[in-house]
């Protein structure tokens, strides 16, 4: 459904029954990375598209930890694997989901500076590029772009975020 509706189109509020919603919000917590990103995405496209402004706030704050930890774990291998066979797409990856909420969610960036995140989110940009390299190859060049998103979002809020992630990035 989230995949044919417009981007523009507004939807009146749908409510989760409250034992559905409880628990997707405690598997934002579970150790398992595949339940954790599961419990984001759905957490995520819901807030985002079916909940008005007003409340859109307590939610991304309930999701925003979730992805930091699925990003913390995987920033070095770069990808998420359900088995050995099958990989997360791009719109379906932690780092993704958090460019969507900062977008959408100004607020967000002075959370992910108070959990001194934004040095992860610097470490996927320079471990992902060099100015000698001629090609990326497209999880790469994904992964580089969606932390540039989240670091612009962010970089948007403040004066003082920007001189930060200038100096993280340069380093």
């Amino acid at each position: 459904m989230l995949n044919i509706m417009p981007e523009e189109a507004h939807v009146e509020e749908l409510t989760l029954p409250l034992p559905l919603y409880y628990t997707l919000t405690s598997l934002l917590n579970s150790y398992d990375m595949t339940i954790k990103l599961a419990a984001a995405n759905v957490m995520t496209q819901y807030t985002r598209h079916f909940l008005k402004d007003d409340t859109k706030e307590a939610n991304y704050l309930k999701i925003v930890p979730a992805l930091c930890a699925l990003i913390s774990r995987t920033k070095d291998v770069g990808e998420i694997t359900v088995n050995s066979t099958w990989k997360i797409s791009r719109k379906m990856s932690p780092t993704f989901l958090l460019s969507l909420i900062s977008e959408n969610f100004p607020k967000v960036s002075k959370f992910l500076v108070d959990l001194n995140f934004l040095d992860q989110i610097a470490y996927i940009v320079t471990s992902n590029y060099t100015s000698d390299q001629k090609f990326l190859d497209e999880n790469s060049l994904y992964r580089i772009s969606d932390a540039l998103q989240v670091l612009a979002c962010i970089g948007a809020v403040d004066e003082n975020y920007r001189e930060l992630i200038v100096e993280l990035v340069s380093k």
